[in-house]
């Protein structure tokens, strides 16, 4: 039975994390977490959810990208859709007139995100699983058949990505938090790193706190204070030394 998307809805949704300064880095000092909200209707009453992230000004304008792009989507049927992912995200994307906005960078792509989020969500609903468990349960082929490698193939082609998502299924996909601490964070707040750490973070096995250089002596310190020897590093940066650095995120490993 096909289930046609007989509608498409979205909504500028926004959240004012800045007032504590959560997810606050060294160029985004204030950010609003925010989302341009998809929601997509299917004529039997099945719907899929998606979102592509913001901070919060301008996310009216990826709402108004969106609601461009639903002729594209809403009289599709999911089936068709999924039988040739590849080819429905080059629909978004290669429009005639649309792909002069840039359908593979800033407002364009963040609004194609979204739509694709909702579709991928419709589809986990439609096998009755969550989305995880969606795309573990796929076939390796099947999963790389879904990605469009035009502008990749030369740092990775579909052959290398097949190889993988065979490693990756087979063995698992690593992951960090970044919501244990960030820039604008107090020292009190910093405190609560191990309290946050042992009763919310505690399945992952890598947390990212991101610091201004100037800032890293102190930082390191106290971190260090918090969480001792459970710290690790590959680049030995002496006795504090266990992060993995890249520009201005410091990353450790909780054993």
């Amino acid at each position: 039975m096909l289930q046609n998307i007989i509608n498409l809805t979205v909504k500028d949704v926004r959240f004012p994390t800045s007032l504590e300064q959560h997810g606050s880095d060294a160029m985004h000092t204030d950010p609003d977490y925010s989302a341009a909200y998809v929601v997509l209707d299917t004529d039997d009453g099945l719907k899929g959810f998606g979102l592509a992230f913001t901070l919060g000004k301008g996310t009216e304008i990826v709402v108004c990208a969106v609601q461009a792009l639903a002729g594209l989507v809403v009289g599709k049927s999911l089936q068709d859709i999924v039988r040739n992912f590849r080819g429905f995200y080059r629909l978004l994307t290669s429009d005639g007139q649309m792909r002069w906005l840039g359908p593979e960078k800033g407002v364009i792509h963040l609004a194609t995100a979204a739509v694709l989020n909702a579709v991928w969500d419709l589809w986990a609903r439609a096998e009755g699983k969550p989305l995880w468990k969606l795309l573990v349960d796929m076939d390796p082929k099947q999963i790389v058949s879904c990605i469009d490698f035009r502008y990749i193939s030369d740092v990775l082609t579909e052959e290398e990505a097949l190889g993988e998502t065979r490693s990756m299924l087979r063995e698992g996909y690593p992951a960090y938090t970044t919501s244990c601490a960030w820039l604008g964070y107090s020292d009190q707040q910093l405190k609560q790193v191990p309290e946050l750490y042992n009763t919310t973070y505690s399945v992952f096995t890598q947390i990212k706190f991101l610091v201004l250089t100037m800032l890293f002596s102190s930082f390191a310190q106290m971190l260090f204070k918090m969480v001792g020897a459970g710290l690790r590093s590959p680049h030995g940066l002496g006795p504090i030394g266990d992060f993995i650095v890249t520009a201005q995120i410091y990353e450790c490993r909780f054993q």
